[in-house]
């Protein structure tokens, strides 16, 4: 199964929604257990000690495996050298370690970080739905989410009104004088399990 929402399109549903206020039955939903998709990453951060901004501006391509608590992403590199590479990142947050992964090279990094909720929290607020195509069989209603994390990350969610399919993000927190936004935009989302992404590659030790 295959989604790939116009970007202009959903900002427009985002920005400029019905609030809600339409025939559209819409209810808190869980995003489904296993998924495959790409994302268009932007935004950036300030850094509170040196002041010194950081953008980003890259298309990431995600497996999320809720039931076995690991994503995986993939991002393709290209240095000014010429040299290109996938910068890939295996993360086992049940087991708090994570694989930076660039070719032959692996790097194990130890986390405290949760994987995000596969639900929209029971307090998370209804912003506002909307449709994303045309009026009929072929278009999506979208419901977008509010809410606070308990570490303090302002998120704003678009979801899929009908399978709960994540469509949409906004990050935004502000930390010791720092400061970070990140906005996801999510296509071609394929639904399954993928057990290949998730194997850690033999290159690949804990220490």
């Amino acid at each position: 199964m295959l989604l790939v929402p116009l970007l202009i399109l959903v900002i427009s549903v985002l920005v400029g929604g019905n609030n809600g206020q339409n025939d559209v039955i819409v209810t808190r939903c869980c995003v489904p257990s296993q998924f495959r998709c790409e994302m268009d990453v932007t935004g950036g951060y300030t850094d509170p000690v040196s002041g010194m901004n950081t953008f980003a501006d890259r298309r990431v391509r995600l497996y999320n495996d809720y039931d076995l608590n690991v994503t995986r992403t993939d991002t393709d590199v290209s240095l000014p050298s010429g040299v290109s590479f996938v910068h890939s990142e295996l993360t086992y947050y049940d087991q708090h370690i994570s694989y930076k992964i660039d070719g032959s090279q692996c790097r194990p990094d130890r986390i405290t970080a949760a994987m995000q909720d596969k639900c929209i929290p029971g307090y998370a607020v209804l912003v506002t739905t909307g449709r994303i195509g045309q009026s009929g069989g072929d278009g999506i209603e979208v419901a977008t989410w509010r809410y606070v994390t308990s570490d303090n990350i302002t998120i704003l969610r678009a979801v899929s009104v009908e399978q709960c399919w994540p469509i949409y993000q906004t990050e935004q927190s502000v930390f010791s004088g720092g400061y970070s936004r990140m906005t996801y935009m999510i296509s071609n989302i394929e639904v399954g399990k993928f057990p290949d992404l998730i194997t850690k590659p033999d290159i690949c030790t804990m220490t």
